[in-house]
């Protein structure tokens, strides 16, 4: 581009700095020499990569130096500090946030980076707080409580869950199916059975495979012959 005396606008630079990884950091410099390190879409594909890669003081120098910050700003370095361990600094600047700014991924953030710390109590405060909830924050919640070994907590907001405006996904089955096949309980694996036949749900062959293990351990041998004849 630069030899056909091409001058890219600013909404190439962060599909680039997207594609290029840590070779942002080369072009960094550069974009601030063009004049367009004030541009919003700019300054976050600047600030996300830092976070992502594990630069955290840059990332964070990057943020403090930002005149006016949107709320994915303030997402990706909540998010960085997570990916790094440092939950003091995440919990600090969630709460320096304020409450109107927040989003649904802000909340959602929280309520990963503590259940992936175990903290399933913390992870469900900020859960149950949420004012509304996608589908990933229901996954983030369950997939806690899922590889912390509660399938009786992961089954009880499932539920929940399915009397919420949030249909389950493929991520949400897998996380349910594995978290319940240990159980051996036959009711269970036809209420899951039944679940699925409700909602239509076209199964992969991942979610297809757990669910035969959670009904061959329940033992419900009618349910397991149905389900391979369909």
């Amino acid at each position: 581009m630069q030899c056909c005396d091409i001058k890219p606008d600013t909404s190439f630079y962060p599909v680039l700095m997207k594609s290029a990884g840590k070779a942002t950091m080369l072009f960094h410099a550069h974009i601030l020499k063009l004049g367009h390190g004030h541009d919003h879409y700019v300054r976050n594909a600047i600030l996300a990569m830092y976070a992502k890669h594990g630069f955290i003081q840059l990332a964070r120098k990057q943020f403090d130096e930002m005149p006016d910050r949107t709320v994915a700003d303030w997402n990706v370095i909540i998010s960085g500090y997570w990916k790094c361990g440092n939950e003091e600094e995440a919990s600090r600047l969630f709460h320096m946030m304020g409450e109107p700014i927040r989003n649904v991924i802000t909340w959602t953030t929280m309520v990963t980076g503590y259940a992936k710390l175990r903290n399933l109590k913390t992870a469900r405060m900020y859960f149950d707080k949420m004012p509304e909830r996608s589908v990933v924050s229901w996954n983030a919640m369950l997939s806690g409580y899922a590889q912390s070994g509660a399938p009786q907590e992961t089954v009880r907001l499932f539920n929940d869950m399915l009397s919420s405006e949030n249909e389950p996904d493929e991520t949400t089955w897998v996380t349910v199916i594995s978290s319940c096949s240990s159980l051996g309980d036959p009711c269970l694996a036809e209420s899951i059975v039944r679940k699925l036949d409700q909602v239509s749900f076209r199964s992969n062959y991942l979610s297809r495979q757990l669910c035969l293990i959670c009904m061959q351990n329940a033992g419900t041998l009618r349910q397991l012959r149905q389900f391979l004849t369909n």
